[in-house]
């Protein structure tokens, strides 16, 4: 797919930029396609495009490259609902172990003035927290299970999460107020959760309201390059309203701006050309096979077995063949890892 790059008049949200480049356009039937084929499951899909109808008060949405600190953002600018959430996935995958984990994990327990406070006695707050892996790393490293708090809206993921001992919350972190936390919160994690809200401006504000008055905000969310390298590759869109927002390094500056925090760093993870390829072979299939017509949306409405999961395998390699001069960039270079990772402070 190539990018429109057509000007448009579509006023940032995180900037206030007036101008910016629209990408491309999609259809809620588009849409509700990426998420659950209507080949297969022609009930849910009827149901996810009416629930993004509902969501986007209308039959289209645009992403647009803000003109100014180069943010891309979905217009109607509104993230996906539990009802799209319970219609779009069957049940979310919770990775064990992840880089930004690591990443975070290493910036707490490095940070000379978190130490000060001692491990034991830090709090933190994630958002997003799935079923707890990054709070049991947590917790590895010295952190009390009293002293931490989560949000997350999966019930099975709660449910992982109060039995670390955990205080837990079912609920957008927006509508936490201090009363709910063990105290403020020194440290305030979401992973792969930053895309998917709206209002960055609103929720930066209620962190300062939930933390401590130096408090640090440590956050991952999908590299821009990597993104762009996707869409334009053969691989899948970031779709609305899952994905509403692209972020960069320009667009965390402005945010941090206009908000009172202060963007101490920013880093790519160093991802393995094995790791790439393999998400480059699975991604170009799951963006082909909701083509009605490909050889892999036929696939998918087998009843399943081995016959079907060669199938997929012969696909997925049969597709990253046809785009192997993609697939060899994408190996060999260095700046396209598939995770930002980014440290915000106040005070």
């Amino acid at each position: 797919m190539r990018y429109q790059l057509t000007a448009i008049e579509s006023p940032c949200p995180v900037c206030g930029e007036a101008q910016g480049r629209l990408l491309y356009q999609r259809t809620a039937e588009q849409a509700a396609q990426h998420f659950v084929l209507r080949e297969k499951e022609p009930a849910r899909h009827e149901r996810l495009v009416a629930a993004i109808r509902r969501l986007w008060q209308g039959n289209e949405v645009a992403l647009v490259e803000c003109a100014g600190c180069g943010f891309v953002h979905a217009e109607p600018h509104v993230g996906g609902d539990m009802e799209f959430y319970t219609l779009a996935y069957d049940r979310t995958h919770y990775p064990r172990d992840k880089w930004e984990f690591t990443q975070s994990v290493q910036a707490i327990t490095a940070d000379p003035r978190l130490r000060e406070i001692g491990l034991e006695n830090l709090r933190v707050l994630e958002v997003g927290a799935g079923e707890g892996n990054f709070l049991r790393q947590l917790i590895a490293a010295g952190l009390r299970p009293e002293n931490l708090a989560a949000t997350d809206f999966s019930e099975y993921g709660r449910q992982q999460i109060a039995s670390l001992g955990v205080r837990v919350f079912g609920k957008d972190v927006r509508e936490l107020t201090p009363a709910d936390l063990p105290g403020p919160a020194h440290v305030i994690c979401l992973f792969q959760v930053l895309e998917h809200l709206d209002d960055a401006v609103g929720l930066f504000a209620r962190f300062a309201e939930l933390g401590t008055a130096g408090v640090v905000v440590l956050a991952g969310v999908p590299a821009p390059r990597r993104m762009a390298f996707n869409e334009t590759n053969g691989s899948l869109l970031d779709m609305p309203p899952n994905h509403i927002g692209r972020w960069t390094p320009r667009a965390l500056e402005k945010l941090a701006e206009r908000t009172g925090w202060r963007l101490d760093a920013v880093a790519i993870e160093p991802e393995g050309a094995g790791a790439k390829l393999s998400q480059f072979a699975k991604f170009g299939y799951l963006r082909a096979m909701q083509d009605s017509g490909s050889l892999a949306n036929r696939v998918e409405r087998m009843s399943g077995g081995g016959a079907q999961t060669l199938a997929r395998a012969g696909l997925a390699a049969a597709y990253t063949a046809r785009r192997l001069p993609a697939a060899l960039k994408l190996a060999s270079d260095g700046t396209l890892g598939n995770v930002m990772w980014m440290r915000l402070s106040r005070g």
